[in-house]
């Protein structure tokens, strides 16, 4: 492997201390160890800063940076490890997740070319204790066997033909991508700041279109759900909040001319959503309140799809909603 690609592993932090343990030294005994680690606290209250301390000698360690307060962004978090990251390639590794030990000599293998951009691997759901719970094996399958085998592609078919469709990229700790794709994406770091649902999708959708993106089916990486994890979305609040970041990412999509969202999968997903997750009356509310935005044409016709196929809208709420539409 060119030593020249060597990696800069970032690991944000914030309330995870009965994680951290593990989450280190799965870091520190990756069979790849040509890297450095950055550690961003976010301000933690739960002995998390007093770890991290004890660690701050270590050899691979190059910096623990602590804020004095909640940066209430994770994204924030993010490109300030990015900005002093000395290495060619970029890891995040979140602190509550694990990886197996050959998941960085894996991924930086398909570096190789260095057309490619961004590496991910498969991921499994693991609970508090490690165990395996779930996998993401459902969520693709509509792709067919697309993700049950290992692929370098294109980034512009990568998210026309999947991205635009889902974000199939399961967890942060679970990519490497390359330092420089990342300078174009400076101008969306106030829009990632402000995004609790979706930036995640909208950044490696901006990275992928720079340039390859390669992927392997093997389930190196562990995505952690715990207590203090909620990625339900199945409040009005939180459905809202949810579809309205999908809107910011698919609006940026067909900024750069990647309309495949039009297609009928991704309709059907949304279709099928909104219907499991909330009742008639809040899902015209959701409509309804974007009312006072401004509409581009992908967010119309989203909205045009939705009311002409959600069945248990009555004639007069479809007339209505139509309408509205017009309207704005």
């Amino acid at each position: 492997m060119n030593n020249l690609l060597n990696v800069t592993v970032i690991v944000p932090v914030y309330n995870h201390r009965p994680f951290l343990q593990e989450r280190f030294d799965t870091i520190f005994n990756q069979s790849f160890q040509n890297f450095e680690v950055i550690v961003l606290d976010d301000c933690s209250t739960d002995g998390s800063i007093e770890f991290l301390k004890e660690i701050e000698s270590h050899p691979k360690v190059s910096g623990v940076l602590i804020n004095s307060a909640n940066s209430g962004s994770p994204f924030s978090q993010w490109i300030k490890g990015i900005e002093r990251a000395k290495g060619e390639l970029i890891w995040i590794a979140e602190s509550d997740d694990s990886c197996e030990l050959n998941m960085l000599e894996k991924l930086v293998a398909f570096f190789a070319d260095p057309e490619c951009n961004l590496a991910f691997a498969d991921s499994n759901d693991i609970d508090e204790y490690g165990n395996v719970v779930n996998n993401r094996d459902d969520y693709i399958t509509e792709f067919g066997h697309v993700f049950f085998r290992e692929f370098c592609v294109n980034g512009t078919h990568f998210v026309n033909n999947y991205m635009a469709i889902k974000n199939v990229i399961p967890n942060a700790s679970g990519v490497v991508f390359r330092k420089s794709s990342v300078a174009d994406i400076l101008q969306y770091q106030a829009l990632l700041a402000s995004m609790r649902c979706c930036g995640d999708w909208l950044f490696w959708t901006m990275i992928a279109l720079t340039g390859k993106v390669s992927y392997t089916h093997l389930k190196l990486n562990g995505f952690r759900t715990h207590t203090q994890t909620t990625r339900t979305h199945n409040s009005y609040e939180k459905l809202y909040k949810r579809y309205g970041e999908e809107l910011q990412v698919r609006h940026e999509m067909s900024r750069h001319g990647y309309c495949s969202f039009v297609k009928r999968q991704f309709f059907k997903n949304i279709i099928s959503r909104f219907q499991n997750a909330s009742s008639t009356k809040l899902t015209l509310k959701f409509i309804w309140e974007f009312k006072a935005q401004s509409l581009n044409y992908s967010t119309r016709l989203l909205f045009e799809f939705l009311i002409l196929n959600i069945r248990k809208f009555t004639l007069r709420v479809q007339l209505k909603c139509q309408k509205l539409l017009r309207k704005s």
